[in-house]
């Protein structure tokens, strides 16, 4: 057990002393880097230290004969370690905010079922249904709804036989699908020249291929991905009740009672869409305050290409450019990416005489960061650099703002992902962004944003 829990530890490089370059796990995505060391043998065990410069600066030079070009590039997302940085620090591997989760805990130890990370799962708790057919799903694609089948496993009853299409055994699939029942049912909606396909498939895969609407199974297609889990629902209450009640009359048509249900979920999704989903009004960048400076950063991680980069713009009070940078960090996650964003954003501030500071991102992680209320990346050595420079003798104040009150910096960080790794400084704004900056100077209010 110990095992485990040591290899979920992930290490926050800060003087690098403690820490083994090849052995430990400080980079969480990657793991020990003796996994990927390309030289003959095994490396011999040294600290992260080792491997910075005297400059205080990576020592690539050294690593690019070490390891492969991919390992270079998260390394490069990573702080070099400084002694005075302090000690370094352990977080939990598996959360992007370092931060321990329960869940994602869970589902590493228990990563032999499968089933956990299966999307099939997901399909079951997005369907627009009453939460009781989402458990009935679930159940039913576990195959352990209480058949006489699975009555009889459980010693409940002796025949697994079902008692309308007796000796058939009454399964899961013979309940949904293949009893005199079922079958009736399915005949009225499925089109037939596709119903001695839908009748052959595998339990399984008859259920998702029409739980995910695949298969061109439905004589009306647009409504199949509701209508299909509740008569599976109402064929089951329909047996439920012959079983349970026998002598309680006559057991309504699934069908009869399995369209209007699902045309209710339908119009009742459609009304919480409505009443949730209304259109808030798109909010431009406004300026700042006089004698202040807007600070803008956001930064961003390519799921595709994996390349993270951060942008920074600073205007002054009449919304004119004054100073922006990219930083080109190669792989890391989007909040390492944002942090690294604002960490450089205020460093330049600081540099350049900039002493009262509107600071905004659309990150309200990196807020609550900076507002000191999240635990996310505490032992970070940037973090503890963001809250030396809000000590500073300053005035610093940040907000969360919208994606599209952040339309710069969001150009910039893209901008940055194609660059060469490290900062590139614009004292002019780029050509590719002066639409953005146009369309920011057509509506700024003197009305801070954030608020």
């Amino acid at each position: 057990m110990w095992d485990e829990v040591y290899n979920s530890v992930c290490w926050n490089v800060r003087d690098g002393m403690n820490t083994d370059f090849w052995y430990d796990t400080w980079i969480a995505s990657v793991g020990p880097l003796a996994q990927y060391f390309i030289g003959v043998g095994d490396p011999a065990p040294c600290n992260v230290a080792s491997m910075a410069c005297p400059t205080g600066q990576w020592d690539f030079a050294r690593m690019s004969v070490l390891l492969p070009e991919s390992i270079l590039y998260r390394i490069s997302a990573i702080r070099p370690p400084h002694p005075l940085l302090g000690n370094d620090a352990p977080s939990w591997r598996w959360m992007d905010n370092q931060n321990f989760s329960s869940k994602v805990t869970y589902d590493r130890v228990a990563r032999e079922g499968d089933w956990i990370h299966h999307t099939d799962w997901k399909v079951i708790w997005k369907m627009v249904v009453p939460q009781r057919i989402r458990m009935f799903l679930w159940l039913a694609k576990s195959e352990k709804l209480l058949t006489n089948k699975e009555r009889v496993r459980r010693h409940l009853i002796a025949s697994p036989c079902c008692p309308i299409c007796f000796p058939a055994e009454e399964s899961v699939l013979h309940v949904l699908r293949d009893c005199v029942v079922a079958g009736n049912t399915w005949r009225k909606l499925v089109r037939p020249g596709k119903l001695v396909e839908f009748m052959a498939l595998p339990f399984n895969e008859w259920l998702v291929r029409n739980l995910r609407g695949r298969g061109g199974f439905a004589i009306d297609v647009a409504g199949w991905g509701v209508l299909f889990p509740t008569i599976c629902w109402t064929l089951w209450k329909s047996r439920c009740k012959q079983v349970m009640e026998p002598d309680s009359g006559v057991v309504s048509e699934p069908l009869l009672v399995g369209h209007p249900l699902a045309a209710a979920y339908v119009a009742s999704a459609a009304v919480d869409a409505k009443v949730g989903g209304f259109q808030v009004p798109v909010r431009r960048w406004c300026k700042p305050r006089a004698r202040w400076v807007k600070a803008n950063a956001d930064g961003a991680s390519c799921i595709r290409s994996k390349k993270a980069a951060a942008g920074c713009v600073i205007r002054d009070e009449a919304g004119s450019w004054l100073f922006g940078f990219t930083r080109s960090i190669r792989v890391c996650s989007s909040l390492l990416a944002e942090v690294w964003a604002v960490h450089n954003l205020l460093l330049h501030a600081w540099n350049r005489g900039f002493w009262c500071v509107e600071l905004e991102t659309d990150n309200m992680e990196v807020v609550e960061i900076l507002n000191s209320t999240s635990a996310a990346l505490l032992e970070n050595s940037l973090v503890n650099d963001l809250r030396e420079f809000l000590a500073r003798d300053w005035n610093v104040v940040f907000w969360h703002i919208s994606r599209e009150q952040n339309k710069v910096a969001d150009a910039l960080a893209a901008l940055g992902r194609n660059g060469p790794i490290g900062v590139a400084l614009y004292e002019h704004p780029p050509a590719s962004i002066n639409r953005i900056l146009v369309d920011d100077s057509c509506d700024m209010s003197t009305a801070c944003a954030g608020g």
